[in-house]
């Protein structure tokens, strides 16, 4: 039987637009309220499986609102002085740093990568990041080789800025490229043009950075198969060492989809038509020596994203600092007040540990589920290693999904691997699904 033959009996219609970082999923605290949550976190114990964690920094400003993005917190205020109002945010970053670094459970352990992301995360000035670098240098342990991602608009990324934070110890940018073709950035609604992104990718390239990862999006709204494949082939002519292919969400109550509706943007492709648009990128970027480590981010040898590999493959504590921020901490997935000004007066405050949203309490069955996602999510799910994880066999932990996922011939299973095929990976978001547990699941 042939996977489309397969593909008319599958149960799936369309993906749920879920982040599927986040498990046990999020949730918003009532009223928009916000609590502290430092005895859930259980600071004063060490880790309990791996002594590795990860950071991930959230600058929440923006130039520009893209018309769909679940990353954007807020507009970067008007100010005669902008680097003075950002060192005040950094201020608060720092010293929210400073109350985890002190406690026994990151005491006891290792950083191995630093995620500056955002909103905007370039708007730090260079000086800034040298800031922000030295200080978690200083007072955590941190492995020989971290790797220092920093995300950012091509706008920020002149080669003065590049070089400035290479040298003070960015390893790896990721610069939000998008696109070449002015239609699809117009739709986007981004805040740089096609020469502006082109020059940022050639000044991080020729800078040479450990990693440059460009990213590209597709399913853009009124965006052609020929403009992907324009894309794709314009970037691999620069041969950075990660290129990250991201399907377009458009999400519910965005702009893009107000503007859809009212008929502004067209309608997305349906899956089929995505489908053929990703596997087209797969086999190009194959072709030209990449390989996908997690769902569209494509790699070089040696160039494996560590912030991703520690957090979710290995399912690692997270540190979350800044308004919006999301870790993952003693089995709880949260959120940092989202609100950059109210998250500033509580760091002034000395509340340091603050959310507006959060998950349950993980069990051990969830940090499975949760386990088995991330890596499903990258190549695969190596079976020893769950074993030697969980002290127990995932093949029979999940005998009924697997068995349901191998019949509709999403996955394939051998002596040491469960990986998804062809057909897993058009519906992976579903695959995903299946390992929520019942009741967060959304009706």
């Amino acid at each position: 039987m042939t996977y489309k033959e397969k593909d008319i009996q599958l149960p799936y219609k369309e993906e749920p637009k879920i982040n599927f970082f986040y498990y046990p999923p999020l949730k918003d605290l009532e009223g928009g309220k916000s609590i502290s949550i430092k005895e859930d976190l259980k600071l004063d114990q060490k880790m309990k499986y791996i002594s590795l964690f990860t950071i991930y920094i959230s600058i929440p400003y923006c130039r520009t609102r893209c018309n769909s993005c679940c990353c954007f917190r807020g507009f970067l205020p008007h100010c005669d002085d902008k680097e003075a109002f950002m060192d005040e945010y950094v201020e608060c970053l720092i010293r929210q740093m400073h109350g985890y670094s002190n406690k026994v459970r990151f005491r006891n352990a290792t950083c191995a990568a630093v995620y500056i992301g955002g909103g905007t995360a370039s708007l730090l000035s260079s000086r800034q990041v040298k800031r922000l670098i030295d200080e978690i240098k200083s007072i955590f342990q941190v492995v020989s080789d971290i790797e220092i991602n920093l995300e950012g608009n091509p706008i920020d990324f002149t080669r003065e800025y590049l070089e400035s934070v290479k040298e003070y110890g960015v390893t790896r940018v990721s610069i939000g490229y998008q696109s070449k073709i002015p239609s699809v950035l117009q739709a986007l609604n981004t805040s740089h043009n096609s020469e502006i992104g082109s020059k940022a990718v050639e000044n991080a390239i020729d800078i040479g950075f450990h990693t440059v990862n460009v990213d590209l999006l597709y399913n853009v709204p009124g965006q052609t198969f020929q403009q992907w494949k324009e894309d794709l082939n314009s970037i691999l002519e620069y041969a950075p060492e990660s290129i990250s292919a991201g399907d377009y969400m458009v999400y519910e109550g965005s702009n893009a989809d107000r503007l859809i509706k009212r008929g502004k943007l067209p309608k997305q492709h349906e899956v089929d038509v995505v489908n053929q648009w990703y596997r087209y990128a797969c086999s190009l970027l194959n072709e030209n020596k990449y390989s996908e480590r997690v769902r569209g981010i494509f790699t070089k040898d040696g160039h494996v994203q560590q912030y991703v590999k520690v957090s979710c493959n290995d399912s690692t504590d997270i540190i979350a600092l800044g308004a919006g921020a999301c870790g993952f901490i003693n089995g709880f997935q949260f959120r940092v007040t989202n609100s950059s000004e109210l998250f500033k007066k509580q760091i002034m405050n000395g509340k340091l540990f603050e959310v507006d949203s959060i998950s349950v309490h993980a069990t051990e069955r969830n940090f499975m589920e949760r386990y088995i996602i991330h890596n499903l999510y990258s190549e695969v799910v190596k079976i020893s290693e769950f074993v030697k994880r969980f002290g127990a066999e995932p093949l029979e932990e999940f005998k009924n999904i697997f068995d349901k996922l191998l019949n509709y011939g999403l996955i394939e299973i051998d002596n040491s691997e469960i990986r998804l095929t062809d057909l897993g990976k058009k519906w992976r978001r579903s695959v995903y699904y299946e390992f929520h547990e019942e009741k967060f699941k959304i009706v």
